[in-house]
């Protein structure tokens, strides 16, 4: 499965996560157990949790309430389609559905607390440069992902330097998903009430406009 890259943030062996579907049930999360975890995932996700790839995220410095809802997301979704059913989850995608399948939950709080930790961007400081100019439609988006693509809700993900291929698909996958709710047997899906909305009438220019301006943003 490979090995963590040499050079990968050693972090605070300890830090809590408080899951927001659990109310007031604090979750003590294992940062080394979350580094080890972390190692066949970095080898999509980029070394030091920086994706190499256009169409994978990087999950550096992503919200760790936020991460640990798609894996279980996607854990649920291998357990239905496995019984036979469409799944209802509202994520679903083959290879992360199989990759979260074996995890259990203080696995993947462990995981989700480790890349939530590392440092986004790499912790390299990006050349100096002018601040993109937010396209009209961003507005729409501030109130929940932030002015600049930061948000300050731990159950909605940072889209600032996010990989630019990877946002566009995503809010293609909001688009299908708000026409056709229902997806066939390993389908994949990504379906959020909230997004719905937002997206189902966006034109191929719009989408392109908002990827292009988040993933320019410096992520912090």
């Amino acid at each position: 499965m490979g090995s963590a890259p040499k050079g990968a943030p050693r972090l605070t062996p300890k830090a809590t996560l408080r899951p927001r579907s659990k109310g007031s049930l604090d979750s003590r999360g294992n940062i080394e157990n979350g580094r080890r975890l972390a190692r066949p995932c970095l080898q999509c996700h980029g070394a030091h949790g920086v994706s190499g790839l256009s169409f994978r995220p990087t999950l550096a410095g992503q919200k760790a309430v936020y991460l640990r809802e798609q894996l279980e997301s996607f854990r649920r979704a291998y357990s239905e389609a496995a019984l036979g059913y469409a799944p209802r989850s509202l994520r679903s995608e083959l290879l992360m559905n199989r990759n979260a399948a074996g995890l259990g939950d203080d696995e993947i709080y462990d995981l989700s607390l480790y890349l939530s930790r590392l440092p986004c961007g790499g912790g390299v400081t990006p050349a100096a440069r002018a601040r993109p100019v937010a396209p009209k439609i961003a507005r729409r988006c501030a109130g929940c992902h932030g002015k600049e693509g930061v948000s300050t809700d731990q159950n909605v993900p940072n889209l600032a330097g996010q990989k630019r291929m990877y946002l566009i698909q995503q809010l293609v996958e909001f688009q299908k998903s708000a026409h056709r709710p229902a997806p066939q047997l390993h389908q994949q899906r990504r379906f959020s009430a909230i997004m719905a909305p937002e997206v189902v009438a966006l034109s191929a220019q719009d989408i392109d406009a908002l990827a292009t301006y988040y993933a320019s943003l410096r992520c912090r």
